[in-house]
């Protein structure tokens, strides 16, 4: 990531930001891979740069989503401020937790 000012980062265009984030997460799934413990995957810096990103990712997080069901939902929750609720039947079934975040997103107007 830039070191530039965060306002700056939300400024970028959306291809600009895409770029950058599907390069953290490429470097973040590669190093993180082999963790055993979501808290530890998203303490890389990687994961962390993209929360940095701020709002402007959340679409881009999202549509990575749709396609790979993977551990964006604190990254989604610490960005947004808010996090479905998630049954407790539920918890730890990423794909299920993906579909749910998806359709928060859809009815928060970040995708379609």
């Amino acid at each position: 990531m830039t070191n530039a000012p965060q306002s700056q980062v939300k400024r970028k265009p959306t291809t600009e930001l895409e770029k950058e984030f599907q390069e953290l997460a490429k470097q973040w799934r590669h190093d993180t891979g082999h963790f055993s413990f979501v808290s530890q995957m998203i303490r890389h810096p990687a994961y962390q740069s993209i929360i940095e990103m701020g709002e402007p990712v959340i679409p881009i997080i999202l549509k990575d989503l749709q396609a790979q069901p993977d551990h964006w939902f604190p990254a989604l929750a610490t960005i947004s401020g808010e996090s479905p609720h998630i049954p407790d039947e539920d918890k730890g079934r990423i794909r299920v937790i993906s579909k749910i975040w998806i359709e928060w997103g859809k009815a928060k107007g970040y995708i379609e």
